[in-house]
C-alpha cells in the first residue's frame, strides 16, 4: 500500500505520492509480479525519464517474485537500448525474473545485506491437458529462451553461460553475500546509498 510525502510549498503542503516522489528522483519502482502491465509501466516510465534527460543514470527499485519471460525480456530490452547507466537496488526479495533483470543491469547493482536472489528454471504453466507436440514445441520455446537468459546474464555476470545455466536449474538461492561473491551484484548497502550511486 502506497504512502504520500508530505512537502511544504508557499501555498502551505502538498501530498506528493511515493512513486512519485522517487520518480522525480530517476528512481523507477519496480515492485511485484513480472507481466505485461508491469513491463508496459516501465516502458512508459523509461521513456519519460529519457525524453527529460538522457545522460543521466537512472535507478531501479527491485522487489519482485518474477513473472514473464517475454514481459522480462522487454524491462531488459528496454534496460539495455536506453543509451544511459542504469543502476539497481535489490531491498528484500528479487526471484525467477526479478533476480534476472536485477543482475543483468549495466550500473551498479546493490542488493540490502538481508536480501537475497533466486533463480530457477522456466516453467511450463499449462491449466488444461495438451497433445504431447504442443508440450514438445513449447518446452523447445523455453530451452530457447533459458539458453538467451544465460546468454544475458554470462555477459553481464562474467561467467561462462555453462556456469549461468547451472543456477538456471533447480530453484537455486543466493544471499546478499554469495550474490557478491558469484558476481550477481556489485555491493551491499541501503536505501541511502541508493541516492548516492
Amino acid at each position: 500500500m502506497g504512502f504520500s510525502i508530505i512537502r511544504k510549498n508557499a501555498r502551505g503542503v502538498d501530498l506528493i505520492p511515493e512513486d512519485t516522489y522517487y520518480f522525480e528522483k530517476r528512481i523507477i519502482l519496480l515492485d511485484g509480479e513480472i507481466n505485461t502491465v508491469t513491463s508496459f509501466e516501465f516502458t512508459k516510465k523509461i521513456g519519460i525519464l529519457l525524453s527529460e534527460d538522457d545522460k543521466g543514470d537512472i535507478n531501479i527499485l527491485i522487489n519482485s517474485p518474477g513473472g514473464e519471460i517475454v514481459s522480462g525480456l522487454s524491462i531488459i530490452n528496454e534496460i539495455e537500448n536506453s543509451g544511459v547507466n542504469i543502476n539497481a537496488y535489490c531491498s528484500v526479495n528479487c526471484s525467477s525474473m526479478g533476480a534476472i533483470i536485477f543482475s543483468s543491469v549495466p550500473g551498479v547493482r546493490l542488493m540490502c545485506p538481508s536480501a537475497r536472489l533466486m533463480f530457477h528454471e522456466p516453467l511450463i504453466q499449462r491449466n488444461a491437458p495438451s497433445p504431447l507436440s504442443q508440450v514438445q514445441e513449447d518446452a523447445k520455446s523455453l530451452s530457447d529462451k533459458k539458453s538467451q537468459l544465460a546468454k544475458i546474464l554470462a555477459k553481464r555476470c562474467k561467467k561462462t553461460e555453462k556456469e549461468i545455466k547451472g543456477i538456471l536449474g533447480k530453484d537455486k538461492y543466493f544471499s546478499a553475500e554469495e550474490a557478491l561473491s558469484f558476481g550477481l551484484c556489485d555491493k551491499l548497502g541501503g536505501i541511502k546509498d541508493v541516492f548516492n550511486i
